[in-house]
């Protein structure tokens, strides 16, 4: 076992001669010594033959030297070869970061969008394509953000200078994965002039088995109706029970413009169930998140200024289930909240949850 200041590590003799040292840094980065090799780095492995020539591995390292001599590294992760004075340096390379696609929150745009790519891998070049095939090292390469006009597919990935051709292997060391976002050009929805209209929506509240709220909640007798100033408000007495609300409008839009809507975390995550179905439709147009990587649970639609139709289906079917299967100090297997976090960004609005202001519903 070895021990220096601020690392630990072993020396081993093997039985051809090979003398090996291993040591890392117990915290972030030290000195370390083995074996005629001194490395300012995390981690430093050291294999010496009985003929005296050396192979080493550092990783996170700063400044090296050998016998007494600096060795220049191109990277901060490299495999040192050390033969009758030669020395050969190959960089440990670490799989590059997949490209972002900006804008990443949205997946749709009325006129024209403009498109930015970056990725977190210091030196990456950046190829793409706007045809819906996978980028190649031939793929044109990024150096500014670019505008498209009509709906198109982005697809991204990231290459290491020099490499002319896909490696055949998935470790991401030499080309990233591929990120893909399809945008959407839409066509303004326009606004229609409801009837007199008071604050709030109609409302429809059921109670019962969830098998019913889901599957014949038509062929139930609503347990509540009237006008609710809020979205999913619980009606009285529902602690511990099955219900669903159907809520009926109109949505006051203030300006023209590409509304987004935000569904809840809970509502895409696969580390915990939500308990509940959401449905929300607009000029009876339903709604459905985005489900790939590229604008997670978004929808957009272009609005104009003024009433919208809107429909918003709400069945919380968790009964007591959170309460008899969440363990205090665990992660949530079941959704625990009260209301579901739906939320809408738009000219002049950032992500916020549906105005009440915006709702609307008849006398």
């Amino acid at each position: 076992p070895l021990a220096v200041a601020g690392a630990i590590g072993f020396r081993a003799g093997l039985a051809d001669g090979l003398r090996v040292v291993y040591l890392a840094a117990v915290d972030g980065s030290a000195k370390l010594v083995g074996d005629q090799v001194t490395a300012q780095a995390e981690a430093l492995l050291v294999a010496t033959t009985a003929g005296g020539d050396t192979r080493l591995v550092v990783l996170g390292c700063s400044t090296l030297s050998v016998a007494g001599k600096v060795v220049a590294l191109t990277s901060r992760d490299a495999e040192v070869a050390i033969s009758r004075g030669a020395i050969t340096i190959t960089p440990v390379l670490t799989p590059l970061a997949p490209v972002v696609i900006a804008p990443a929150e949205q997946a749709a745009f009325i006129e024209s969008q403009s498109i930015t790519l970056s990725c977190a891998s210091a030196q990456a070049e950046i190829r793409y394509t706007l045809d819906g095939t996978d980028p190649t090292p031939a793929s044109p390469r990024y150096r500014a953000p670019f505008t498209i006009s009509v709906s198109t597919v982005v697809k991204a990935r990231a290459l290491r200078p020099g490499v002319t051709s896909l490696p055949r292997t998935l470790s991401g060391t030499l080309a990233s994965q591929t990120t893909t976002a399809a945008f959407t050009k839409l066509a303004f929805l326009p606004a229609v002039t409801p009837p007199a209209t008071i604050a709030g929506l109609r409302h429809e509240t059921w109670v019962g088995r969830w098998q019913d709220l889901l599957l014949r909640r038509e062929s139930l007798t609503p347990a509540a109706s009237g006008i609710s100033d809020r979205l999913f408000v619980a009606p009285a007495g529902a602690a511990g029970t099955t219900w669903a609300t159907r809520y009926r409008g109109w949505l006051e839009i203030p300006a023209d413009g590409l509304y987004t809507f935000q569904a809840p975390s809970e509502s895409y995550q696969p580390n915990i169930m939500a308990g509940y179905e959401l449905c929300l439709s607009i000029d009876g147009r339903e709604w459905y998140p985005a489900t790939t990587l590229h604008a997670l649970g978004s929808w957009s639609l272009a609005l104009r200024k003024g009433a919208h139709a809107i429909e918003v289906i709400y069945a919380d079917l968790r009964g007591d289930a959170a309460g008899r299967y969440n363990k205090p100090g665990t992660q949530p297997l079941i959704w625990p909240g009260d209301r579901p976090d739906l939320r809408v960004s738009g000219p002049g609005l950032t992500s916020a949850p549906i105005p009440d202001a915006w709702l609307r519903a008849a006398p």
